[in-house]
């Protein structure tokens, strides 16, 4: 798989989640300012709309990371031709470094 192409795909997927991990993210935070003794200052949810921001980006691609892998898993379960595919080129593949980005060929 193209490098490019899964990064797009997590990028798109983290677009959609955003709305849901920052909704998610300000529930919490909400209930840590109710009881800031419960969690220590290290594990608490930034109060700085930049570092929050960051959080709620970080949680977002985490999510999308997790969805793109099973995505690929649910596509190669369904299809035993590419896994057989794969295995043979695992043993008599190799990739071209010198293209970008790096082609898979077969050895000769």
């Amino acid at each position: 798989m193209d490098p490019a192409f899964v990064e797009n795909r997590v990028v798109e997927r983290a677009r959609l989640i955003e709305p849901v991990a920052e909704g998610e993210l300000v529930e919490i935070r909400t209930a840590q300012r109710k009881r800031p003794s419960s969690i220590t200052a290290a594990e608490r949810l930034p109060d700085d709309p930049n570092a929050f921001r960051l959080e709620v980006i970080k949680l977002a691609v985490q999510r999308a990371e997790k969805q793109v892998i099973d995505d690929v898993r649910a596509r190669l379960a369904g299809d035993p031709a590419s896994i057989k595919l794969m295995r043979r080129f695992a043993r008599e593949g190799e990739f071209n470094e010198g293209a970008t980005p790096p082609r898979p060929r077969w050895r000769t």
